[in-house]
């Protein structure tokens, strides 16, 4: 009997001592000292920080541009080949002497017992509002998907004859397409709706010969439905389709609005739709064109054109691609009273606001500041999308955006 006593109590011991070991390691994943450590020195190198402090550190005498971690929250998160821990940090940030809140993301990655940041950047969703789910690649032959994707491929590319996977070619002609694969790597979900990222593999014939290829593609539905919606949108930026890349609510965003960035675009105040630099110019439509200008200099098919809208205190020069059928905003300037930037901003704004919300954005350089005028571009050399601010007598009186590559 005392023996049995003892073995009970070394049983109930060991499961303690795991439960603890447990306890104490789900502390140290949310709180991890080392990790802590990286997200500050990334976010000093890329967002020039005065100080960052840590959760919990002492602040006495705070200065602008500080930062301080309020709370730390933590995910895994698995595909085939790696495990990738998604850290959302609530912070605060001081300026003109009082905190402001701003949330951050990182992707966080273990290589050869190495921690890397894979990716961080400033959380504008909010605290409840932007989940993620980077799941395990999952071939997938739901026929609704694949119906919504060979449409969208025909249409797009005019291809001759698109083929399921299951199908036998036995005489392939030029520009047949047959389907090979259908992976569903990644869902995010927004504002009541969710995305899912999906790769669709196929192989085209031309030239005598099947070629592989692939399209990267979005569909979306709303949360409270379990079919997907004939949402299709392909991603075109390399970067974008490269493995294990994890979406943001801004990719999702500039996917679904035709953006090239999202920072370079606004809305109407008694509209939600995003309009700016890559949105069809239809978006524009909301009244009377005034005037219409059109030429055909420096295209790059035949068919294609320049034209240039007036409307009432705006001016949007876009490109017409006949292939498309479409014309995209490539330079749009307005000093309309009734559209407010992605970012907050709208005519009527003090120097201080603008200057406020624009000097710490990422992925954009100051290019030139004065009295009457500040400019921020993607690249150091002015290059990319622009983002161009005029002022008078320090209110804000004129936007403009547009794209310096075309």
């Amino acid at each position: 009997m005392k023996k049995k006593f003892i073995a009970i109590c070394i049983i109930i011991t060991l499961m303690m001592s795991l439960f603890l070991v447990s306890c104490n390691k789900e502390k140290i994943n949310s709180n991890n000292e080392d990790v802590t450590k990286l997200m500050i020195e990334f976010l000093k190198e890329k967002y020039d920080y005065t100080t960052i402090y840590p959760l919990g550190a002492e602040i006495k005498e705070p200065k602008d541009n500080d930062v301080k971690f309020e709370d730390i929250k933590v995910n895994s998160l698995s595909n085939s080949e790696e495990t990738v821990y998604i850290y959302q940090v609530e912070a605060k940030i001081y300026h003109n002497g009082k905190w402001d809140e701003q949330n951050f993301a990182f992707y966080i990655t273990k290589e050869d017992s190495t921690l890397m940041i894979k990716e961080g950047f400033k959380n504008d969703t909010g605290k409840s509002n932007y989940t993620a789910t980077l799941e395990k690649e999952e071939h997938t032959t739901d026929q609704d998907i694949i119906k919504h994707i060979s449409d969208y491929l025909k249409e797009e590319y005019n291809y001759h004859k698109i083929y399921s996977m299951e199908e036998e070619v036995k005489d392939p002609i030029e520009d047949d397409l047959q389907l090979m694969q259908l992976e569903k790597s990644q869902e995010l979900s927004y504002d009541n709706e969710v995305y899912g990222i999906f790769k669709i593999k196929y192989k085209v014939y031309f030239d005598k010969n099947w070629h592989d290829d692939f399209s990267v593609v979005v569909l979306s539905k709303p949360d409270s439905d379990t079919k997907w919606k004939e949402f299709v949108k392909e991603i075109y930026r390399d970067e974008k389709k490269q493995k294990n890349y994890v979406f943001t609510k801004k990719d999702i965003l500039e996917i679904k609005y035709d953006l090239r960035d999202l920072h370079a675009s606004f809305k109407f105040n008694n509209d939600s739709n995003l309009i700016g630099i890559g949105s069809d110019a239809k978006v524009l439509e909301l009244e009377e064109i005034k005037e219409r200008e059109t030429h055909t200099f420096n295209i790059y098919e035949e068919g294609d054109y320049w034209v240039t809208y007036f409307y009432p205190d705006m001016t949007a020069a876009c490109y017409y691609n006949k292939k498309k059928d479409q014309a995209s905003i490539l330079s749009v300037e307005s000093n309309r009273k009734d559209i407010i930037t992605y970012d907050g901003v709208k005519i009527g704004d003090t120097y201080e606001t603008v200057d406020k919300v624009y000097s710490n954005l990422e992925g954009f350089y100051l290019i030139e500041k004065n009295e009457n005028h500040i400019l921020y571009a993607q690249m150091e050399v002015g290059l990319g999308i622009n983002l161009d601010f005029e002022f008078t007598n320090g209110i804000l009186s004129n936007i403009k955006f547009f794209d310096f590559f075309d």
